[in-house]
């Protein structure tokens, strides 16, 4: 029908939009990306390989080996250029968007996989993270990569269904501790061949175990970091509401609910209800659990868009409010100014400097590596205590992929002042606030360079 082709073609013409996008703010975007997760901590080793053609086995046996070494590949093949990074980032952000539409397809048919992708495309948790280090987003287009091939082929009747079912595992499984988990998520997709007494599905979870072995090692000492965790998370990280309304967006969240109570997915009974269920329902219940971030968890985002896209079965006409919200969305994100994108009371906004959805040409790449110019002119490291945030506002990034990316060692702490070393303080503040430097700090230092960053003012203080 030609009502299919429409909404194919709306499919993935938002998928364009969101790679054009990305391309977009990998290019002009100033800013060094920062690692306030700890996600590179390996990078450095993995770019000496490169470097040194050589490959240490003991790099192999880390957490994330994979993630790491495409990170570090496309730094050497680039030049340590912060876009390839990004790119790279971006390209799993792409796989979760491609893989989500087309599950929603599979699902609810096409008008359904183009309302998925839309409401996926509008949520900032999906599109910003995705441009920076953040292994859940690879994490999730493989966990759903591996949903489509189960839910395609159900009783694993095609080769190519184990070609993708086994290696997506296997890089989910050896990514992250959490990843053992999500593919536990899977279980319901297995009923119909264990139903029918298709024992061989069981093989998956066997050819899946020399990826999780590292994760199963550390999977109690992983759990107890995050208990001990728990005050600290609770203290930092803001309600579940304005978790959500900042990552998933209030426009999506209401368009998926409405979507789901249209729709009456639970009526259809079928496995792949209760997976969807569990990728909406474990994260939250985590969060409340450990009390970290909904941005650990983008499967919330996924199955939102897919229990939001039982709305087609409807009425395939339901899919024109999601995508026409996508358009809207990046056109306002991209063509409103700064200072009216923040008053628009459709998203809850993000300081410019902060925000991941559109790029920043403020205080960036350029500036740091002028303020270690000035600052520290050896080859040792290079220590930088910042107050207000450097480039992105990360106060918690310890400068490690920021110093791989400059070509230095480079450290960054918050809030402190040099001792006797190389290094700078770097002061973010408004044009009226008063330096706090102690005056014994303040008789030690001397300012050697003043930047503008929007309506805020950067000083650099050396010894």
């Amino acid at each position: 029908m030609h009502t299919d082709r429409l909404w194919d073609g709306s499919r993935w013409a938002l998928v364009v939009l969101a790679a054009l996008a990305h391309l977009a703010f990998a290019a002009l975007d100033t800013r060094l990306p920062a690692d306030g997760a700890l996600v590179v901590h390996d990078l450095g080793p993995w770019l000496l390989a490169f470097e040194n053609g050589t490959l240490p086995p003991e790099l192999l046996r880390e957490s994330g080996a994979w993630y790491s070494a495409g990170m570090a590949a496309a730094l050497h093949l680039s030049d340590r250029a912060p876009a390839a990074l990004r790119l790279y980032c971006a390209s799993f952000g792409l796989l979760l968007l491609i893989q989500t539409g087309r599950l929603g397809r599979l699902l609810h048919g096409p008008a359904g996989g183009a309302l998925a992708t839309g409401l996926l495309l509008s949520m900032p948790l999906v599109t910003g993270l995705a441009r920076i280090p953040w292994f859940h987003i690879p994490e999730a287009a493989l966990v759903v990569t591996a949903a489509l091939a189960l839910q395609r082929d159900p009783q694993l009747q095609r080769w190519t269904s184990w070609a993708v079912l086994v290696p997506s595992g296997l890089l989910v499984a050896s990514l992250r501790t959490t990843g053992p988990f999500w593919l536990l998520s899977l279980a319901p997709l297995l009923w119909p061949a264990l139903s029918a007494r298709n024992w061989r599905v069981l093989l998956l979870p066997l050819l899946w175990l020399p990826g999780a072995w590292i994760q199963l090692l550390v999977v109690a000492e992983y759990l107890g970091g995050k208990l001990a965790q728990r005050e600290r998370y609770a203290e930092a990280v803001p309600g579940i509401w304005a978790q959500l309304d900042l990552a998933v967006g209030r426009v999506p969240l209401l368009l998926a609910a409405a979507g789901i109570v249209v729709g009456g997915p639970w009526r259809a009974r079928r496995p792949e209800l209760l997976l969807l269920v569990l990728w909406l329902g474990l994260p939250l219940l985590l969060v409340g659990v450990f009390r970290a971030g909904v941005d650990n968890h983008p499967l919330i985002c996924v199955g939102l868009a897919l229990l939001g896209a039982s709305a087609t079965e409807r009425s395939h006409w339901a899919a024109a409010v999601p995508v026409g919200w996508a358009v809207l969305y990046w056109g306002l994100m991209w063509g409103l100014p700064e200072g009216l994108r923040a008053r628009v009371p459709l998203w809850r906004a993000e300081s410019p400097r902060m925000t991941l959805q559109v790029p920043w040409t403020g205080f960036g790449q350029a500036e740091i590596e002028e303020i270690l110019r000035l600052a520290c002119t050896g080859p040792e490291r290079c220590d930088l205590w910042v107050s207000g945030g450097l480039s992105h506002g990360a106060d918690h990034s310890t400068g490690s992929l920021e110093g791989l990316l400059l070509g230095r060692p480079l450290r960054i702490q918050a809030n402190l002042p040099p001792p006797h070393r190389p290094g700078a303080w770097v002061w973010r503040h408004g044009p009226s606030e008063v330096n706090p430097l102690p005056p014994v700090q303040r008789k030690l230092m001397h300012p050697v360079a003043e930047f503008s960053d929007g309506d805020q003012v950067v000083e650099v203080w050396a010894r």
